[in-house]
């Protein structure tokens, strides 16, 4: 399995793929600090949350599971590799952690943000970047429910339609659904829950002054674990279908 993930990892060298993990990240905070220092740290979170994160989950996981594979079109892939269940597995991890650098790699930028603009900020800063550590965690586990979704549908799709479309798609079902009786119950929008109640900023960049309510610890654990859950299910259908792809002749 591990040679497996190695292998995933080396054919990112000098790709596209590890530019947007690497370059969103960047991009991210040079637009938040561009909008000036007051607000600076709130865009930053909200756009990284609501935009960003997604953007680089739907990408990579694209690249991964098609792009990069279609322009050879599997010639010589699954003939060198016994057991292809542990070859979709091996993606599945893949993107996971480029995901997690990505969300290291913003975190950090968050942190030196907090640090050079601390007279700009209305917080406890020992509070704050407690929060934002583990804020920046949930995103990355909450959201990864999206990997194995992009990865079957880019299987049938093209990898232009399905990245586009499933970002437009991602953002009209959070937009439509978070203030909803079901939000806390919703996949799409259950991130944009948890960071209402642990960055306390709504989807749309306001504070949340209780327009919605904070969380408890009970229910942003279910909200995780229902997420958890889609991840889980899809994943297990996405390993069974490259379990039953044919040997390229």
């Amino acid at each position: 399995m591990f040679n497996y993930v190695k292998a995933e990892l080396l054919k990112l060298k000098r790709t596209s793929t590890m530019k947007i993990v690497v370059g969103i990240p960047f991009v991210a905070m040079v637009l938040a600090v561009v909008a000036g220092e007051y607000y600076m740290l709130d865009i930053a979170l909200n756009w990284w949350y609501i935009l960003f994160f997604p953007t680089i989950l739907v990408l990579i996981t694209g690249n991964i599971f098609g792009q990069n594979d279609k322009k050879n079109e599997y010639k010589g892939l699954l003939l060198s590799v016994e057991d292809t269940e542990k070859l979709g597995l091996a993606k599945l991890v893949t993107v996971a952690i480029c995901s997690l650098i990505s969300t290291v790699i913003f975190t950090i930028l968050v942190l030196i943000l907090i640090l050079v603009y601390s007279k700009f900020f209305d917080f406890e800063i020992r509070t704050g970047i407690l929060n934002i550590i583990l804020g920046n965690l949930i995103i990355n586990i909450s959201y990864l429910f999206l990997v194995p979704m992009v990865g079957l549908l880019v299987k049938k799709f093209s990898y232009l339609l399905v990245t586009v479309g499933g970002i437009i798609i991602f953002n009209i079902l959070d937009g439509l659904m978070w203030k909803t009786e079901v939000a806390l119950y919703n996949p799409f929008s259950i991130t944009s829950m948890l960071m209402s109640t642990i960055f306390k900023i709504q989807p749309n960049g306001v504070l949340n002054n209780g327009e919605i309510p904070l969380l408890s610890i009970s229910q942003m654990g279910l909200s995780i674990g229902i997420n958890i859950s889609v991840f889980l299910i899809f994943s297990f259908l996405l390993i069974k279908l490259w379990n039953r792809r044919k040997l390229v002749k």
